[in-house]
């Protein structure tokens, strides 16, 4: 019985072992796969939007800037709202448009630009967190080149020319 109990411990440690060898790959390659996002946030008319600018995790040493210009009508009550991002090196400009008037919803437009190793990847998308809502646009690119999104803004509270 202690020969069947030591081949067993013996054979548990291998398939241990072979298991961290096998399982330790596939983690690296999933890491190496997922993007890195920065997310400042924009609130328009009391309602809260996030701005992701981002890059694959393999890429985001080679990112020096980023860079998002937001143009909000005047009419529409808009600032920046929590903490600078610190996942990359991000500036964030809230730009003031002349006022739209009419009774279609005025549009905000988000602009970005990854600056870094050439030919990289890139994306940027805008989403609240919301289940109707969700992604509200995205796109994609390569570091150096503009990436346009426009977002609809909320309706305003009453009496704010909105």
């Amino acid at each position: 019985m202690p020969k069947l109990i030591r081949t067993a411990s013996i054979t548990l440690a291998i398939v241990v072992l072979l298991g961290l060898v096998v399982v330790r790959p596939a983690a690296r390659v999933q890491a190496d796969d997922g993007w890195c996002w920065d997310d400042p946030t924009l609130v328009l008319n009391g309602q809260t939007f996030h701005i992701d600018a981002g890059v694959p995790q393999a890429q985001r040493d080679g990112v020096t800037a980023v860079s998002i210009t937001i143009m909000a009508p005047a009419n529409v009550r808009a600032h920046l709202s929590g903490g600078t991002p610190d996942t990359l090196p991000t500036t964030v400009n809230l730009i003031r448009s002349p006022s739209r008037g009419g009774s279609t919803p005025a549009e905000v437009t988000i602009t970005g630009v990854v600056t870094g190793r050439s030919g990289t990847q890139v994306g940027m998308r805008v989403w609240r967190q919301n289940a109707s809502t969700g992604i509200l646009a995205q796109t994609a690119g390569t570091t150096g080149h503009a990436m346009t999104l426009t977002v609809d803004a909320p309706a305003g509270p009453a009496g704010s020319g909105r």
